[in-house]
């Protein structure tokens, strides 16, 4: 399974990677412009079958930022986990729709 392309490598190169679940967790943080502050970035890849998925949020899909990478690549992976434990529920809680800048994900 090809995951964590490169959209969302730290301005230091890094971003976090686990397995989770099944799923490929790759969560990174981007430089808000003209500010101090960072914006979660994430990719999770899974295998369903014969098929390969892989779901992706960029920085413009988070409504909060966080005062340093490694916080807002934190906030990703969290997001990342229950984002994936709602799908096995098929709902998403109120606190993963708080943290989106938009709320009509599934």
């Amino acid at each position: 399974m090809k995951c964590c392309g490169p959209f969302n490598v730290g301005a230091d190169g890094g971003k976090m990677n686990e397995l989770y679940k099944n799923h490929h967790i790759c969560s990174g943080a981007r430089p808000v412009p003209d500010s101090t502050e960072w914006k979660p970035t994430v990719e999770i890849c899974w295998v369903e079958g014969p098929m390969e998925f892989m779901k992706r949020w960029m920085e413009y899909d988070f409504a909060r930022s966080c005062a340093t990478e490694r916080l807002a690549e934190i906030e990703a992976h969290v997001f990342a986990r229950e984002w994936i434990d709602a799908q096995k529920t098929n709902a998403l809680s109120s606190a993963v729709k708080s943290q989106l800048s938009y709320s009509n994900e599934t």
